[in-house]
């Protein structure tokens, strides 16, 4: 009996996703192009380029629950979030969760490396789905749709470096209190050692 339940509870899945497929493919190119406009990497592409790229996007669909792809799985294509929503984790730990217009696992565009993180769909989505192979020979032909994408991974490698320099901040200002909290204890603090928890700098305090 459980078997039977499982099995038609997969056959739905199936049905589903494969009808969200046949939708996805409804798509004209022009809607298509509309869609990479609202990505960070597309959105300063010339109509021409994008009229290539738009060739070579296909259509994929995920049920909610269904995993787009694992932590360490080869990197050979990367996916444009159409409609729905991804979460990207690393096992329980969530890391994000993106929405229409999101660029999923850009980096394996670049490089041969794993993924390194995993992606589930939280909800029905619908994504397009671009190549490698290909898209690297677009890339040799405008090297603009490249330098477009160089451009993203920047900004996202200077929000995480911005990102651990705040950490960093962070713990050190917890080990000094951690001192501080040590020394009153001992009857041994220095008033301005104490003070200087609370002043990071010209005109600035917590």
């Amino acid at each position: 009996m459980t078997e039977q339940m499982n099995a038609s509870s997969a056959s739905q899945v199936s049905n589903a996703s494969a009808a969200s497929d046949r939708r996805a493919e409804l798509l004209s190119k022009a809607d298509i192009m509309a869609i990479l406009r609202t990505t960070t990497i597309f959105m300063t592409t010339t109509d021409e380029a994008l009229e290539d790229v738009a060739d070579l996007l296909r259509p994929q669909s995920l049920a909610a629950g269904q995993l787009l792809f694992a932590r360490g799985d080869p990197g050979d294509c990367m996916y444009i979030v159409v409609k729905g929503r991804v979460r990207v984790h690393d096992g329980e730990r969530v890391l994000n969760d993106l929405w229409a217009g999101a660029v999923v696992g850009e980096m394996a565009i670049l490089d041969d490396a794993g993924r390194v993180a995993s992606v589930t769909a939280i909800e029905p989505t619908q994504l397009l789905r671009l190549d490698e192979a290909p898209f690297q020979a677009l890339m040799d032909a405008q090297p603009e749709i490249g330098f477009a994408i160089i451009n993203v991974l920047c900004q996202y490698l200077r929000a995480r470096l911005r990102d651990m320099a705040q950490d960093f901040v962070y713990l050190q200002h917890i080990g000094r209190m951690t001192a501080a909290a040590a020394a009153l204890e001992n009857n041994s603090y220095d008033p301005a050692s104490i003070a200087s928890i609370f002043h990071r700098g010209p005109g600035r305090t917590l």
